[in-house]
């Protein structure tokens, strides 16, 4: 086999691959080769050919992508999330550790925080400031 024709063995093989995972995300959301081709504004048929590792265009197999949140790949897309937030346990810290009681006093009032924070958010997006 010349070069050429492992590119083509190889390319052939990244389509069926990706044609394996698409086809495992679509099942994972629970959606029908119809549902995901209305919504990746393709026809089924030719998301049916993205998911049996056939050509399809470029711009056609990228909507498939994007409409699952997947990579080139077929990996799923890792998103920047924000870094945790540590929040130091109430109590001694000589002690090294909360009550129970101290904890969830704790979880509590985060809760109400997280309630009040909500509710602005709620309230700045119905007047728009």
């Amino acid at each position: 086999m010349t070069q050429r024709d492992w590119h083509y063995v190889g390319v052939i093989e990244h389509l069926r691959e990706l044609g394996v995972r698409v086809q495992a995300a679509r099942v994972r959301n629970r959606w029908s080769v119809e549902t995901a081709a209305r919504r990746a504004e393709i026809s089924r048929t030719t998301w049916k050919r993205v998911e049996d590792g056939e050509g399809v265009q470029d711009v056609k197999r990228a909507a498939v992508l994007a409409v699952l949140d997947l990579d080139s790949q077929g990996l799923p897309l890792v998103h920047d999330e924000p870094a945790p937030v540590f929040v130091p346990a109430p109590g001694d810290p000589r002690q090294g550790s909360a009550t129970d009681d101290e904890v969830l006093i704790a979880i509590r009032a985060m809760r109400e925080d997280l309630r009040t924070m909500s509710e602005r958010l709620a309230r700045l997006e119905r007047h728009g400031s």
